[in-house]
């Protein structure tokens, strides 16, 4: 196996295991009931920046192989060379006015292209991390998007707990947990827009962040670990970065 996905892999068991030690944290902190509120209260903005942080690496590692591969940038899809010059030159994004400046852009743009424009290894996640967002920056780098409902999700097999909560949250979703189905964009939408989002305000008194709030984020970033890491390598073997004319 490639060294760089070796390195993806070793950042999902380091997570994981992190993950692992939050969930004992709050469990140990019940003789303390204030205590165990606050460090379950802000236990989702340590999961959600656990999450951030991992898709940004992943990216990172992928963006790393795709310069080892020494090909010029128009090899590259549409998607990634305006990726990639859209974040060496914010005058794409906020083009200039001043026609010094102007000049100056395209002297550096002319240059920068005659040389071999790499892709960014170094770059932040610009929006909460929800669904839409997630799928976006997998659309950019050609792997594969998520649906919004998720077939033959993998804790319905074999976790009894997991589907107890799921039903208890909400009777509505007791028809798609016999069918084995998860949906993922609402579960993000629950996680990052609602939960994550209140907590980041610091909201104590306008929300109540339960126990099962924080199993729920646990198991939800955990199956994305995997899922991410599969839809990467599975685009690294197909290829699916090159433009569509080679």
């Amino acid at each position: 196996m490639a060294n760089w996905l070796n390195e993806i892999q070793d950042d999902i068991s380091d997570r994981k295991e992190t993950l692992s030690d939050l969930q004992r944290i709050i469990n140990r902190s019940t003789e303390h009931p204030k205590e165990q509120e606050l460090i379950t209260f802000y236990s989702i903005a340590t999961i959600y920046s656990i999450w951030e942080n991992f898709l940004r690496r992943t990216l990172e590692e992928y963006a790393k192989y795709l310069n080892s591969l020494d090909r010029p940038l128009f090899d590259f899809s549409e998607n990634i060379i305006i990726f990639t010059i859209e974040h060496n030159f914010s005058q794409f994004i906020q083009y200039p006015k001043e026609p010094k400046k102007k000049i100056k852009f395209f002297k550096e743009l002319k240059n920068t292209l005659n040389d071999s424009l790499k892709l960014p290894t170094n770059f932040n996640i610009e929006k909460n991390l929800d669904f839409i967002t997630l799928n976006n920056y997998l659309d950019t780098f050609e792997i594969d998007k998520f649906p919004e409902m998720i077939p033959n999700f993998e804790p319905y097999q074999n976790d009894a707990e997991w589907k107890k909560l799921i039903k208890e949250v909400s009777p509505a979703n007791e028809s798609w947990v016999e069918a084995k189905k998860f949906p993922l964009k609402d579960e993000l939408k629950k996680f990052v827009n609602e939960l994550r989002n209140q907590v980041a305000h610091g909201n104590i008194r306008g929300i109540i962040i339960q126990q099962s709030h924080i199993y729920r984020c646990i198991r939800l970033v955990e199956y994305l670990f995997e899922e991410v890491y599969e839809r990467v390598k599975l685009a690294s073997e197909n290829k699916t970065y090159l433009a569509t004319t080679l």
